[in-house]
């Protein structure tokens, strides 16, 4: 085992080299074109075949160093095949700013101090899925194995020879990496068209905002991932509704991208589903430009469509096989009359507890003398604000506060254009606040969706507010690279400062020991957990009269009875 940062650094750009090449491998069976989609695109379009892939895989098999190695080895031979095929030219652009890109956020993959669920279950979760095929009846063992998530099937792809697991946070650094590539693209094709408007400026305040305040890749967890990913299909959504030039030509091509964004943010956390809400505002717009023939046929015919079904079809049997709903912990999607199935009783138990700790009524040293009366219609609202709202959504909102006056004093400007109305922007908008609302009033933590509803309305607006200052092309193009640069500068300044702050707090060696904060007993009980439970139920199968005594002694015998075995 190594976490030596030479070995860590050659298979990080390894990875991100086979991924994309397994991307142009999977679009040229999909639409018989590796060039159909930007390196962003690629990049996340392999990322979810890749989940796919690890759900259904991970029904027959672990993902151990065999297995994953001859993945990874397969996408960058990929890599280097279209690449040599393409004669792609390395002065490019966008591929030198990929590569700056990358580089540049390894310095956010150096981390020692993780965030405090990644030792309670993503990282147990992570390596069970290397070492173990599907148990049924997870979510009984514990409360962190009842919410699956794609970031940890994908991240058990990278369970490889010499890191071990010191690779499982690269999924968290693809998506904000492709996703920021998305933002970046589309800056450059406004530019190089000639044809800036609103969409480009919200994809600079993303851009911005992304890079300064998800920096910390040890924080994002499956919440953040999911947000960015939420803002680029913000800005697809805005975009494909102010698309005007070649639409029916370029529709399957914009559908297809909002499906894999819609995919990706669903599997990664389920309750995400309600944002299947946007599909609506499509078929809306579709009907309006009597282009709904194509619509349909492609709802039905066309393999991305299909994808993003199986896609939540693996997601929602994969969490039912695991604790009995559909989508944990919504009661009604649940059914407790299956052997493995977590009770209404406990669903409802847990509900409570999330809506509780979301809503200001619990901490991890402090609880409210009457949760259920705290719960009923809005009188948590008083302890969010108190609890919730003066500390983190203040701090949050500042941030985004500065970022646009910033933004506004760099592109002000006397002179303004006029501003060609779209009301379907405003449907956009409407949707936003139904998302808004049903954040607010279930689950108002920031984490659970909150940063990329509130910005996405926040940017909307303001990106037309800056789209209506007339500036000369040139002088605008140096005002977008001043502010991306700005913005990695301090990606890179905050941190240098957590490493520095880790290495006098924890004693932190980043060129000797790369790799997070390391407790084997404590990151390791799952699996001996389970490999023990596997041993004695073989042990009672060949006829141990001694196996149940042995359970009882060895292992906490009251799961047993709940967790169904190969």
């Amino acid at each position: 085992m190594s976490d030596n940062i030479i070995i860590i650094f050659l298979l990080y750009f390894i990875i991100i080299f086979a991924t994309i090449g397994l991307g142009k491998f999977f679009l040229l069976i999909f639409y018989k074109d590796e060039n159909y989609l930007n390196f962003g695109y690629v990049g996340l379009f392999s990322c979810l075949v890749l989940i796919l892939y690890s759900y259904l895989s991970n029904f027959f098999f672990p993902h151990g160093f065999i297995h994953n190695s001859i993945l990874i080895l397969l996408g960058l031979i990929l890599f280097i095949y279209f690449y040599l095929k393409s004669k792609i030219n390395f002065i490019n652009l966008k591929f030198i700013f990929l590569l700056f890109y990358f580089f540049i956020l390894f310095i956010s993959f150096l981390i020692f101090k993780t965030h405090e669920d990644f030792p309670y279950y993503h990282f147990p979760y992570t390596y069970y899925l290397t070492q173990n095929s599907l148990i049924i009846g997870l979510g009984n063992y514990d409360l962190g194995f009842r919410t699956p998530s794609s970031i940890f099937y994908l991240g058990s792809l990278f369970y490889l020879p010499l890191v071990k697991f010191y690779m499982f946070l690269m999924p968290a650094i693809l998506f904000i990496g492709f996703a920021n590539l998305i933002f970046i693209d589309k800056i450059y094709e406004d530019f190089r068209i000639k044809k800036i408007n609103f969409l480009t400026y919200f994809s600079l305040l993303s851009f911005i905002f992304v890079n300064i305040f998800f920096y910390r890749i040890a924080a994002h967890g499956t919440d953040r991932s999911a947000q960015i990913l939420v803002l680029v299909l913000i800005l697809e959504i805005l975009d494909f509704i102010n698309y005007s030039s070649n639409f029916k030509k370029d529709i399957i091509k914009k559908i297809f991208k909002i499906c894999i964004l819609i995919a990706l943010i669903i599997s990664l956390k389920a309750f995400y589903i309600l944002y299947l809400i946007f599909l609506i505002i499509l078929l809306y717009y579709l009907f309006k430009k009597n282009t709904y023939k194509i619509f349909f046929q492609y709802l039905f015919l066309n393999k991305s469509m299909i994808l993003l079904l199986l896609v939540i079809l693996v997601v929602l049997i994969k969490n039912f096989l695991i604790t009995g709903c559909f989508l944990y912990p919504v009661k009604f999607t649940c059914f407790e009359n299956f052997s493995w199935s977590l009770t209404f009783k406990e669903v409802d138990r847990l509900y409570n507890h999330y809506q509780l700790w979301s809503k200001g009524g619990m901490a991890p040293n402090y609880i409210t003398d009457d949760p259920v009366s705290y719960l009923k219609g809005f009188n948590w609202v008083k302890g969010w604000v108190n609890i919730y709202f003066f500390t983190k959504v203040t701090d949050f909102l500042s941030g985004v506060i500065l970022i646009l006056i910033i933004t506004n004093v760099i592109f002000y400007s006397n002179l303004k254009n006029k501003y060609k109305e779209n009301r379907e922007i405003l449907l956009v908008v409407f949707v936003l606040f139904l998302l808004f609302f049903e954040w607010f009033y279930n689950h108002p933590d920031l984490r659970y969706g909150g940063y990329c509803i509130i910005v996405g309305l926040i940017f909307t607006f303001f990106s037309i507010k800056l789209s209506s200052y007339q500036t000369d092309i040139d002088k605008l193009y140096k005002k977008f690279i001043f502010l991306i640069i700005l913005s990695l500068v301090i990606l890179v300044i905050r941190n240098y400062f957590r490493i520095l702050e880790e290495v006098k707090k924890y004693n932190y060696q980043p060129l000797q020991h790369s790799g997070f904060m390391f407790e084997e007993n404590h990151y390791f009980r799952a699996s001996k957990y389970f490999n023990a439970l596997i041993k004695n139920y073989k042990s009672c199968m060949l006829g141990d009269l001694n196996c149940e005594k042995n359970l009882r002694k060895k292992i906490n015998y009251r799961y047993y009875k709940y967790i169904l075995l190969k």
